[in-house]
């Protein structure tokens, strides 16, 4: 469909609807891919019967609204805290607490667990009573990705929007 401009503002206008656009899939693809990263190191272990999944973390993964600071868009794709509660196990049950301390707090230096689940799923803990445990670098990789595939997102939304580009 012809798109008819007709002047500098209308051009202006119509670009930075369509980088809107661009950058709304781009953080849509960049949740999708993170999801999978989240999926594949995270939950790729059967159930136990000491813990219950809530599937919070997961679900946690968001992508904000496009917004304009300064000169520049922006758009967020993040995991947000506040959709991670704790869960505390029944007395007597043999499972552990989900998104708590052992000892049933729901928060560890002010910050409430699942905030630190994040940090510490990614880049892994040692010390305490628990196990060290190795980072799974889900952020990392899909960090990776993005830069691989961010001129193609940009490129598939602008054509769309029919710009004719051309890479060399």
């Amino acid at each position: 469909m012809p798109i008819n401009i007709k002047d500098m503002q209308g051009l202006e206008k119509y670009v930075k609807m369509t980088l809107e656009q661009a950058l709304r899939e781009m953080a849509k693809e960049t949740a999708e891919f993170l999801s999978q990263m989240v999926k594949s190191h995270i939950y790729r272990t059967p159930e136990s019967n000491y813990y219950d999944r809530t599937m919070e973390f997961l679900n946690s993964i968001t992508q904000s609204q496009v917004k304009k600071v300064g000169n520049e868009l922006q758009i967020e794709v993040y995991f947000d805290s506040d959709k991670i509660y704790p869960h505390s196990s029944p007395p007597g049950s043999e499972k552990f607490n989900a998104h708590m301390s052992l000892d049933g707090s729901a928060s560890y230096n002010g910050r409430s667990i699942g905030n630190w689940l994040v940090e510490w799923l990614e880049e892994g803990f040692s010390g305490g009573v628990l196990p060290p445990q190795e980072g799974h670098f889900f952020i990392k990789e899909t960090r990776e990705w993005l830069v691989d595939e961010l001129d193609g997102i940009l490129i598939k939304a602008f054509k769309r929007a029919g710009f004719d580009i051309r890479v060399r």
